[in-house]
């Protein structure tokens, strides 16, 4: 939703999911060559059109920049960007100068949520992917300087979208842009509803609301 928001600036190109950058990646160092061509012959988004063009003559580091330039030329913005969510601590050892903005989202949520997409079986592990995430973010403020940083939570994305958008663009240094509010017109997804924040509260049995919060009550009362 907050991609297809920011790709509806005028002058933003947020092209889609961008997990072929960083999804084989570990704490350090890089992939080598061979293994990393053997993973794109299966990626789904590598192998979606527009087709990218493999220079063989790159190490890694330039081979996923080439693949974002590749992507990003098709539409020249100010701003260009992707989303990322596994591994995204590593972006700034690829784009040191980027921005980064991190969606915050309630780990019951989001944890509830993990069980549709059919990662996980239950809440208890789905709280391990919200708790990943947010150890990932704190390692990339490391990496980064604050005026590199922007967070925003989902909830209040929802409920004021205007107001949020208005803060991104501000980080972003474009003029805010009606167009990032009816993405609805344009795309299968649906306006910002009220009503899909907070679900765990209704959809959720007290134990799975004590199996989410046991897991992540230190990294929730750290951010609010």
């Amino acid at each position: 939703m907050f991609r297809l928001m920011l790709d509806g600036h005028p002058d933003c190109n947020i092209f889609g999911e961008f997990e072929l950058a960083v999804s084989q990646l570990s704490d350090e160092g890089w992939p080598t060559l061979e293994t990393y061509y053997r993973y794109l012959e299966q990626d789904r988004v590598f192998n979606s059109p527009p087709l990218l063009r493999i220079d063989r003559s790159l190490g890694y580091p330039q081979l996923v920049r080439s693949f974002f330039e590749q992507r990003t030329a098709l539409k020249l913005t100010k701003v260009v960007g992707a989303s990322i969510h596994s591994n995204f601590h590593r972006c700034p050892e690829l784009w040191p100068d980027a921005k980064y903005i991190h969606v915050l989202r309630d780990p019951r949520d989001v944890a509830r949520s993990c069980i549709g997409m059919g990662w996980v079986g239950n809440v208890f592990y789905g709280a391990d992917i919200w708790r990943r995430a947010q150890r990932n973010w704190d390692v990339l403020c490391l990496k980064t300087e604050p005026k590199q940083r922007h967070e925003l939570k989902y909830e209040a994305l929802v409920a004021d979208p205007k107001q949020v958008l208005g803060e991104v663009c501000e980080f972003l240094e474009l003029e805010f842009a009606e167009e990032m509010l009816t993405y609805g017109v344009k795309t299968t997804y649906a306006s910002p509803d009220i009503s899909l924040i907070e679900q765990w509260r209704t959809k959720l049995s007290e134990e799975q609301i004590w199996q989410v919060e046991v897991k992540c009550r230190d990294i929730m009362l750290q951010r609010g």
